[in-house]
């Protein structure tokens, strides 16, 4: 018994003598923890890193400053102080200054007049502000790489717009500062790539990046920004009327005023709709400046005959901007196409709606044009069985067609159910369409619901020897 007793309190002494001496261990080590921090700390404030950073770029210690060191490497001003960082914590900031100006780049956003320069990849980790061809001419595939990289690897860091590369490093370590010193010494000699100026830089950009975005936007900021007549813009826009990618050979193709280009585009079935929609929008604005019509109503006339709904909405939107008579036929075609009149229903109500923008653009080119000639087309319209369609049709009329279209909207409001307001707006129409037909020189029409067996349509004695197109109420019975 008394052995088993003298057993367990050797055994609860060890247990002691081992938590105590874990205790004392851990202190120890906090303490050592500590303590290296603060001459982490030190070491920053006290620039016991110089010697080491200058050694390795051959750069001299400041006088002024005991934890700061400078120099000229490769032409770039370098600077390594300690300091205070954004927090307030200390810390060494590395500054290349001989950098292009007038570039900001940054990795948090600044504006919203910040530059894409056409790679996903850069612009979702950079943040770039500055003029667009200023920036894009010192973003070659190989800079973007680097700045992506360096951005995403380093802790602070940033280009200013003043030309200098800042590097924030919160750590004491010579090996940290060294290698934020080499990466900013890197970008900066990235940045000022070959000494190129910025045409000859955007036109080689334009040419050779492997980014077809990057090449359509180094090409259209070239173009708009120097001379079309100098060599390197004529070689860059010879090169890209031959690119793979349709929106470079677009660019190119505005530019040069090339029109085979772009109608090839805009008839190029192999593309999608909103690039074929760019080609028909460049011919239009060069039909526009030219006053040569006959290449966009070619592209035009194609796309309303086979086209995507997008596409022949974009062709009559163009119709009715330029006022291309000549296509009259083809959006009278576009329209039965479009409507299938009396086959509506047999079609998805998905469908339907997506037919619906179409036929309001094509309605709305025949305004442009003149409803006239079409004015028939467009009444038989009237017996799709679908209000929506009505409803376009009835404002179609009211802004382009004559008092031949009178009767048959008169007759759509007197049938027009208590719930809809087809009749409200047939009315409208027919007072549009009064407008329009003004004074007459023997009486007047007199639009009146019809009483008693007599028609709605009736001539009347002129008031004032000049009559005017009117809407009768039907008189209340009793009356």
């Amino acid at each position: 018994m008394n052995l088993l007793i003298f057993s367990l309190l050797g055994t609860s002494f060890a247990l002691a003598t081992f938590g105590i001496g874990s205790f004392a261990m851990g202190l120890i080590g906090a303490r050592r923890q500590y303590l290296g921090k603060a001459a982490e700390q030190k070491a920053i404030m006290q620039g016991d890193w110089c010697r080491r950073v200058a050694k390795r770029f051959g750069l001299r210690r400041s006088e002024d400053h005991h934890a700061m060191v400078m120099g000229t490497v490769d032409g770039f001003r370098v600077v390594a102080a300690s300091g205070l960082g954004a927090d307030g914590s200390s810390t060494v900031i590395v500054e290349v200054r001989g950098v292009p100006k007038g570039v900001w780049l940054t990795r948090q956003v600044q504006s919203s007049d910040d530059v894409k320069v056409g790679e996903k990849t850069f612009d979702d980790s950079v943040h770039a502000i500055g003029a667009t061809g200023r920036v894009i001419s010192l973003l070659d595939a190989r800079t973007r790489y680097l700045v992506t990289r360096i951005f995403r690897e380093s802790g602070e860091v940033a280009v200013l717009e003043q030309g200098t590369v800042r590097l924030e490093i919160p750590h004491a370590d010579h090996r940290y500062i060294e290698r934020a010193v080499g990466r900013g010494l890197m970008l900066a000699t990235a940045l000022r790539g070959d000494g190129a100026a910025e045409p000859e830089r955007l036109a080689h950009i334009a040419m050779e990046d492997p980014i077809p975005r990057v090449r359509e936007k180094a090409l259209r900021a070239l173009v708009n920004r120097w001379s079309r007549e100098a060599p390197e813009t004529k070689l860059a826009v010879k090169h890209g009327l031959r690119d793979e990618e349709p929106r470079v050979r677009l660019v190119a193709a505005q530019a040069a005023g090339n029109t085979s280009v772009m109608k090839a585009i805009a008839n190029d079935q192999s593309l999608s709709g909103r690039m074929r929609c760019y080609g028909l929008r460049a011919l239009a604005k060069h039909a526009a400046h030219t006053h040569n019509r006959k290449p966009l109503t070619l592209a035009v006339r194609r796309c309303l005959r086979r086209g995507s709904a997008r596409l022949v909405k974009e062709a009559a939107t163009q119709t009715a901007a330029l006022v291309l008579h000549e296509l009259r036929p083809t959006i009278e075609l576009a329209l039965r196409r479009r409507t299938g009149l009396h086959r509506w229903n047999s079609w998805s109500a998905a469908e339907r709606t997506k037919r619906l923008p179409v036929v309001r653009e094509l309605l709305n080119a025949l305004v442009a044009i003149g409803v006239g000639p079409s004015q028939q087309e467009v009444l038989n319209l009237l017996t799709v069985p679908d209000t929506r369609v009505v409803h376009l049709v009835i404002d179609t009329l009211g802004s382009g067609a004559d008092v031949g279209a009178v009767a048959p909207l008169l007759e759509l409001a007197e049938r027009g159910g208590l719930l809809s307001d087809t009749p409200g707006r047939a009315r409208r129409a027919v007072r549009q369409i009064q407008a329009r037909v003004g004074e007459v020189e023997m009486g007047a029409l007199s639009l009146a619901k019809p009483r008693a067996g007599e028609g709605g349509l009736a001539l009347v004695e002129p008031v004032a020897k000049q009559g005017r197109l009117s809407l009768l109420k039907t008189p209340k019975k009793g009356h």
